[in-house]
């Protein structure tokens, strides 16, 4: 009986592997790979859930929605109880997957229910990237997100891509020039009475804030996080002035402070094979890290892995040229 559940276990794992196509990486532990099959099926089946089609509607409750992903899941924890705690005690599954479809443009929320998003498809070297695409097309997965390689497609420019994505927020010098031009600076003798923490310059590795401020200029934010502030010490004291972040996102602005200082480290990366391991050294702006996370699994303990994704090695190279392409750098270990 145990060996006819292992061999079933193991038709399933292949299974998904070539329906997905998600192979081993080099040296990858066989429980890192069972945990990536895992989540791409949870992922791949809690989209199709998206295109049921219940009294002839071309929507679904939110609650069902839910529902059938909890299902997918305990079925699953069920199978591979130690390959799922092990991954997944810091995260939660179902609030990950509804969160990086809604905000890639994967579903469509209306108030209690969901649906599928239009087809739309973009197209970068031999890569096209999908939404709205049909269940039955033949597809492959990184992470949750679905592309397929298609040699002999028109390919597309980096910026049609990042368009497509909505993640074209460069880190440039001339950025950063725009938005000196339009801050406006006051005094105040003593910031360091506020409640506020300031940008950990030195070192990113021990978190992005501190009490301490480490610099004759630098950027603050209060501890609500509603207000960001680039200060200057100046003759009299400090000079201060509130960063837009009701326009800008904060780390957008706070990448491109640190690029303009030459203080924002590089990302590493690491290729094993079919799949590539990528440290990102720093925060990246909300649409940006919302389209890596997508495409990608989170890296050890998934609740803390906003910081190191396993990446398809076919999507990676366009991930990183879109990343340079916004002014970031990466360097391969």
């Amino acid at each position: 009986m145990n060996d006819i559940f292992h061999d079933k276990i193991n038709e399933l794992v292949h299974s998904i592997s070539e329906n997905l196509g998600i192979y081993r990486g080099d040296n990858e532990l066989s429980d890192d790979y069972l945990f990536r099959l895992i989540y791409s099926a949870i992922g791949r089946m809690a989209y199709c859930t998206l295109f049921d089609r219940i009294d002839g509607k071309e929507e679904i409750s939110l609650k069902y929605f839910s529902q059938r992903i909890e299902e997918f899941i305990k079925s699953y924890n069920l199978l591979f109880p130690d390959i799922y705690l092990k991954h997944t005690q810091s995260m939660d599954l179902k609030k990950t997957i509804r969160e990086l479809y809604e905000e890639n443009g994967l579903l469509y929320y209306r108030t209690l229910y969901v649906r599928p998003s239009h087809f739309n498809t973009s197209t970068f070297s031999n890569i096209s990237f999908f939404r709205g695409v049909s269940p039955t097309k033949n597809i492959m997965i990184s992470g949750l997100g679905m592309y397929k390689k298609e040699d002999g497609m028109k390919a597309g420019e980096v910026k049609d891509i990042c368009k497509f994505f909505q993640v074209d927020e460069p880190i440039t010098n001339h950025f950063w020039v725009h938005i000196l031009e339009e801050l406006s600076f006051h005094s105040d003798f003593d910031i360091l009475s506020g409640d506020v923490e300031f940008l950990n310059i030195k070192n990113l590795n021990n978190g992005y804030w501190s009490s301490k401020i480490e610099s004759d200029e630098t950027i603050f934010r209060t501890l609500d996080k509603k207000i960001y502030c680039l200060c200057r010490r100046g003759l009299n004291g400090w000079d201060i002035a509130e960063l837009p972040i009701t326009i800008y996102d904060p780390y957008l602005l706070v990448n491109t402070f640190l690029h303009s200082i030459g203080k924002l480290p590089s990302s590493r990366f690491k290729v094993l094979g079919n799949i590539v391991r990528l440290h990102i050294g720093f925060r990246y702006p909300q649409r940006l890290r919302s389209f890596v996370n997508l495409y990608s699994w989170p890296l050890g303990d998934a609740g803390k892995s906003t910081f190191n994704r396993v990446i398809q090695a076919d999507v990676f190279w366009i991930i990183k040229t879109i990343g340079e392409y916004l002014g970031y750098d990466y360097v391969q270990e």
